[in-house]
């Protein structure tokens, strides 16, 4: 099927979910599993109508991944309308902060000393397993504008920041790599370096590389 029709069927398929959602509600299977469930169906489990090369299709997938994550974000944000003074904001500033920070480095720590990884790569595995997106997880996340509830606030506002924080550990770690020449196998550069060239040359978030 062309772009079209994949868009016919799949505004169908939504418009089925959300006219169903009173008879969904009451089962205990979520739309997210639902949508996991018709895409299996379709792709090489099923009727294999869809095909997904991982590698041929990197680019696509990687900004289809952005793309759904940036809405994920904007509409849980939308959600969180107290004043940053309002004490249900501390708990969520204490998990995307020092907690999250603690968290990176004892990833990292245990990876390297435990796993074996470089530093780099256990640094780049800590920033990458400490964030937690909760937001998406419908049940525990804020249900509208005027949900107060400070363990959600908790978890939502965690999950809008912690990428922030986990950022600059990735670009850092990416640095190293490309500093070094060395992979996460500890060998040669190969698409770890890749992976790093398409920024400039010394920007490491204010890190003196030379």
């Amino acid at each position: 099927m062309d772009f079209q029709a994949w868009t016919f069927w799949i505004g169908i398929f939504l418009l089925l979910v959300a006219l169903g959602s009173a008879y969904l509600r009451p089962l205990p299977v979520s739309n997210a599993a639902l949508y996991l469930l018709v895409g299996l169906g379709l792709g090489p489990l099923g009727l294999r109508l869809i095909s997904v090369d991982i590698l041929g299709d990197a680019n696509r997938l990687e900004r289809l991944a952005e793309i759904v994550v940036i809405v994920s974000l904007f509409v849980g944000g939308l959600k969180l309308r107290l004043s940053p003074r309002d004490p249900a904001w501390q708990a969520a500033f204490w998990l995307a902060g020092p907690v999250m920070l603690l968290s990176i480095l004892g990833v990292a720590l245990f990876a390297h000393l435990a796993l074996g990884l470089t530093l780099a790569a256990a640094l780049l595995l800590g920033a990458v397993l400490a964030p937690t997106d909760p937001v998406l997880a419908s049940e525990v996340s804020v249900g509208d504008a005027q949900d107060k509830d400070r363990l959600r606030y908790a978890l939502s506002g965690e999950a809008g920041l912690n990428d922030g924080t986990a950022f600059p550990f990735v670009m850092l770690a990416l640095g190293l790599v490309a500093q070094g020449g060395r992979g996460a196998d500890g060998s040669g550069g190969g698409r770890w370096s890749a992976c790093c060239g398409r920024f400039p040359r010394g920007w490491g978030w204010g890190l003196p590389w030379a």
